[in-house]
């Protein structure tokens, strides 16, 4: 954005590749070679405690600018949920403080199609996140942070994405699996706000049965 002008090193930010492609190429210039994926230190998961190899988090819900056409439609949500429910799994509703109302209403919807929820949006702070996240078999979530940490954690992460790529944007992670929109016109943000005036209908693309088969493939070579 023309800044820089005022400096003496300039790194080409590329919308081509991952952000993460882009932090490397910074670093790059100063002569810094970066070999190892996104990951956090081992002590932030001190004392996470034991793992639950029934626990499939559901993340619903994205911030940031015109966030809710990267969600996923309530109806996929519900019904994915009795799916996983009907395998033998135990689900938990993620989101922040500000969702809290929207996760009581799809825990609500979910108990009216037979689904029993545990709905835990508010209930953690960024670093109890991370660690109730590396002791969850698995999280499902459109893109946003939590798919990110989840991915980082080194939970089984499986992402949606609608109007981000996930060349661009998809989470990054050693058991992590993006699945894109087959919407004509989809993944076209690059920074954020490059939304056009008639936005296509990318996460209703996204059917049930694609998450439902990725879900399973990843969970039989995990």
């Amino acid at each position: 954005q023309y800044r820089h002008y005022g400096y003496d090193a300039v790194v080409l930010h590329s919308g081509e590749v991952h952000e993460v492609a882009n932090h490397r190429a910074l670093v790059a210039r100063l002569g810094i070679a970066t070999i190892h994926a996104p990951a956090l230190p081992e002590e932030v998961f001190a004392g996470a405690g034991r793992f639950h190899a029934k626990r499939v988090i559901l993340h619903a819900w994205s911030g940031g600018f015109q966030g809710h056409y990267k969600q996923w439609p309530t109806d996929r949500w519900v019904e994915l949920a009795r799916r996983l429910t009907a395998a033998g799994y135990e689900i938990e509703l993620s989101g922040g403080p500000s969702d809290r109302e929207k996760s009581k209403a799809l825990k609500q919807q979910m108990a009216g199609a037979g689904v029993t929820v545990r709905d835990q949006a508010g209930e953690f702070d960024l670093l109890q996140m991370a660690r109730h996240l590396r002791t969850s078999y698995a999280v499902i979530s459109v893109d946003t942070g939590i798919m990110h940490l989840a991915a980082v954690a080194g939970v089984l992460t499986i992402g949606l994405h609608g109007p981000s790529p996930a060349r661009r944007w998809g989470a990054v992670g050693p058991r992590t699996y993006n699945i894109e929109s087959p919407c004509p016109g989809c993944g076209f943000l690059d920074l954020g706000f490059e939304y056009p005036k008639s936005v296509p209908p990318c996460m209703e693309a996204i059917s049930v049965d694609r998450v439902w088969d990725e879900f399973q493939i990843r969970s039989a070579t995990a």
